[in-house]
């Protein structure tokens, strides 16, 4: 991957977790090398490949119970920062060719981490642009298709920020998803 001339400008979003199941949704800015700026938004969940560890009892926060038919484990965490909050960003891309705004846009395979107690500090790759045809074949034997999806990606965006919740651990979430181009 080669480091691309769009910068990061801002971004917002919020996660939410049941058990295994992690939903997210949010908004970056990135700017073109000609500086003018893209406002894109996500939305990603997954099921059952997240990890996720709490921190000991000490230092968690109070047991609240679900019942089962809510959450298995009866675990519920959840997470969001508003565009005001402190992050940072990198976009790369594969070829020599520089980017496009829609090179950000489609089926997206994104990668969330974060830790600390009710404050957050966490980290979003997105590898964005994936040809459908690659996620469905990547779904059915990833072994296989692992290669192939990830040479059909047009683009790399981490991002990097803090934000609020309820979380009190480590959570690291694999998740399938979609970017779409909301204008300047």
């Amino acid at each position: 991957m080669i480091k691309s001339k769009w910068t990061y400008e801002t971004s917002a979003g919020g996660n939410a977790g049941l058990g295994p199941i992690s939903f997210s949704g949010g908004m970056f800015v990135l700017s073109d090398p000609a500086a003018h700026k893209f406002k894109f938004s996500y939305h990603t969940s997954g099921m059952g490949l997240g990890l996720g560890q709490r921190l000991p009892a000490r230092f968690r926060l109070p047991e609240t119970k679900l019942p089962p038919f809510i959450s298995r484990d009866g675990t519920v965490a959840g997470t969001g920062a508003t565009n005001d909050f402190t992050g940072r960003g990198a976009i790369f891309r594969p070829s020599d060719k520089e980017l496009e705004p829609g090179d950000f846009v489609g089926l997206t395979l994104s990668l969330e981490a974060s830790i600390g107690v009710l404050v957050a500090g966490g980290a979003t790759v997105f590898l964005t642009g994936l040809q459908q045809s690659m996620v469905v074949a990547w779904l059915f034997n990833p072994g296989l298709f692992t290669n192939l999806l990830f040479s059909s990606a047009t683009a790399l965006v981490i991002v990097l920020g803090m934000s609020e919740g309820l979380i009190d651990g480590l959570g690291v979430s694999p998740m399938l998803g979609s970017i779409s181009y909301d204008g300047p």
